[in-house]
């Protein structure tokens, strides 16, 4: 668990944007020159994605506070698009 609450992300683990996308969790990763801890993850549009684990999960302001990226509740996800996205994988 994170310092935020939230669980740390691992591979294969659905996230959905607050916008409204899913994407899937490819790694956890290093960032080369200063060892930084990244997050590789995937769209249903087959890109890849690198973020700062920090960023990934840090909050920021939109229509009130909500964070950029939110673990899916397993028991909401929908069979399709799980399907879908780790296919992509």
């Amino acid at each position: 668990m994170t310092m935020t609450g939230k669980p740390d992300p691992g591979p294969h683990q659905l996230w959905r944007h607050h916008k409204g996308s899913a994407y899937v969790v490819v790694c956890v990763a290093l960032r080369e020159y200063d060892r930084v801890p990244v997050v590789v993850y995937r769209g249903g549009e087959e890109e890849t994605w690198v973020r700062p684990l920090g960023e990934f999960l840090a909050k920021f302001e939109f229509e009130g506070e909500v964070s950029p990226l939110e673990p899916m509740d397993h028991a909401k996800k929908l069979i399709g698009e799980a399907l879908a996205l780790l296919g992509t994988i």
